[in-house]
């Protein structure tokens, strides 16, 4: 989550109208219709959109609200970051192994504890305490040097939920095993675009849509439409634009590894790490997910691009709110399943 970094952009994209375009303060884009108006700015590594659609709008309000809104992503960011060493969650790993409890923020507590029951739930498919595995993945696409099978077994010494404790109520988190590193990638920008799209809503704008590359927060419909269209793009290889769907209140993500991917040796290592082994996914195969916030979204398209069919029926139907795509590569060619409901949010 760094600024510097682009990923996942083009995983899942709004259909917006055409405008005229011109820059604003602080470094954001806006395109603004008759009735719609788009502010853009680089965080969490990629570009954050925000979208209002709200015919009569008075524009100076509009742009102070999503302005306010990317502001938020921002402070996010220097919470969960873990390429900034000051951010919150890089803090608080340097105190990992040492017994301290570390008093943290509301933002800390409320992912930490989200995120440790997904692990708990996935059986550690998704896990935010994979970071020091994942340190070794990011330097192995930068060197194009597949990582040796006894670091990654020594870093996986570091990696579990279990070794995190917190508590909820007083906000105090221990790291109890030496040299844990939390990664708040696979979640992070789900949540500060269901959170960028509470601050335009407590603005009054309603009919608004954040998208953080392939995350995305929808607010209702705008006017006189069933929903959001979102495309969700094909895998690469893949005939055709990709499904169309509708969506209005509700959160998508996509986890793949169309743009983060490294060859050695002729095999293709995902930047997608299976948390539970310390190893890259080396299967093609890429995975959206519709639920009823962003954060959830985010989160589920992991474990969603991880597990075999079963595991991932299972999980969808556990969760009223999920539908799942799984779109993979094989000998066969291009293969996409569907799972779960959500049906009411779908058209």
């Amino acid at each position: 989550m760094r600024a510097s970094e682009g990923t996942r952009r083009g995983f899942v994209s709004g259909l917006l109208g055409g405008g005229a375009v011109c820059l604003v303060g602080g470094g954001v884009l806006a395109e603004a219709t008759k009735r719609r108006w788009v502010f853009e700015r680089a965080e969490m590594g990629v570009p954050f959109r925000v979208t209002v659609d709200e015919p009569g709008a008075d524009p100076e309000r509009v742009r102070v609200a999503a302005e306010a809104a990317l502001d938020r992503v921002r402070a996010l960011n220097a919470i969960f970051s873990d390429y900034e060493d000051d951010s919150e969650a890089m803090r608080l790993c340097r105190e990992s192994g040492t017994g301290r409890r570390v008093a943290v923020s509301a933002e800390m507590a409320d992912l930490l504890g989200f995120a440790l029951d997904v692990a708990e739930e996935t059986g550690g498919a998704f896990d935010v305490t994979v970071g020091p595995v994942v340190l070794l993945w990011r330097r192995a696409r930068r060197q194009r040097v597949l990582p040796e099978g006894w670091r990654i077994e020594r870093a996986m010494e570091a990696v579990g939920w279990g070794g995190v404790e917190l508590d909820r109520g007083r906000r105090v988190v221990e790291l109890k095993r030496k040299g844990m590193r939390l990664d708040f990638g696979g979640v992070a920008k789900g949540y500060a675009a269901r959170e960028a799209l509470k601050v335009l809503v407590e603005r009054g704008f309603r009919s608004c849509m954040v998208a953080g590359s392939g995350d995305m927060a929808m607010g209702v419909a705008p006017q006189g439409a069933e929903g959001w269209k979102i495309r969700i793009a094909a895998l690469e290889g893949a005939s055709g634009e990709g499904e169309v769907v509708t969506l209005a209140e509700r959160g998508i993500a996509t986890s793949g590894d169309v743009n983060q991917f490294v060859e050695l040796d002729g095999v293709r290592y995902s930047h997608v790490v299976d948390c539970r082994t310390g190893w890259a996914l080396t299967r093609r195969v890429m995975a959206t997910v519709v639920a009823s916030d962003a954060m959830r979204a985010d989160a589920y398209s992991k474990p969603a691009g991880i597990f075999l069919r079963d595991d991932v029926e299972r999980m969808a139907k556990r969760h009223g709110d999920l539908r799942v795509w799984v779109q993979t590569v094989g000998e066969s060619g291009l293969g996409v399943e569907r799972f779960g409901g959500a049906e009411t949010a779908i058209r």
